[in-house]
């Protein structure tokens, strides 16, 4: 792994890291405000190794901050990670159940880090270990607010499905048991989401 180009990155990847494990409960708190010129850390490749790196339950720490719902963390994240050359794919990187950093955005986080996620490359159509993608999710999500009548967060899903197909996710790519997302809209009788497919 090296550095795209000559950078501020190593400081903060180096902080991030460090962040990261020691184990802290809100991994990346100070990614947000360490984008100041640093001497780079000694251990590079340890501190890019660990940007990297799952923890027991297979998140890497793009999880981690994707399912924050934090903004400008996320964000922050997300330009380190730009600065670095791997074959590790970041954004394809997958936990226990097989969810991408994007799984866990569309469930947990505002709109700004999903399109953050996916203008910066992560797969609309990665699939998790059931076969469920993040157009499934959205729908689910879509049925469970307008069920529980949050009219909010029922126009935020709707949104969230419009952009993932806007973006080319696959309204009939099936989960592992041949239900696509538009069977979920129909089986959830989400009229509404059934429209724009």
């Amino acid at each position: 792994m090296i550095f795209s180009s000559a950078s501020k990155a190593p400081s903060v990847l180096f902080r991030a890291c460090v962040r990261f494990l020691d184990s802290s409960p809100t991994p990346f708190a100070d990614v947000v405000v360490s984008f100041q010129s640093q001497p780079p850390p000694q251990n590079v490749g340890a501190a890019l190794k660990a940007l990297i790196t799952p923890d027991a339950r297979g998140h890497t720490p793009l999880h981690h901050v994707a399912s924050t719902g934090n903004v400008e963390l996320c964000q922050s994240l997300i330009g380190v990670l730009a600065h670095v050359r791997t074959n590790f794919p970041v954004f394809e990187a997958r936990d226990r159940l097989g969810m991408t950093p994007l799984h866990w955005a569309i469930m947990r986080s505002p709109a700004t880090v999903v399109t953050s996620l996916v203008e910066a490359g992560a797969n609309v159509n990665a699939a998790d270990y059931e076969g469920k993608t993040c157009l499934h999710y959205a729908v689910e999500l879509a049925s469970m607010s307008r069920q529980a009548g949050d009219s909010a967060r029922t126009e935020y899903c709707d949104g969230l499905v419009r952009y993932l197909l806007d973006r080319g996710a696959q309204a009939n790519s099936p989960d592992g048991a041949g239900a696509t997302a538009v069977h979920y809209a129909a089986e959830l009788t989400e009229v509404e989401l059934v429209r724009p497919f």
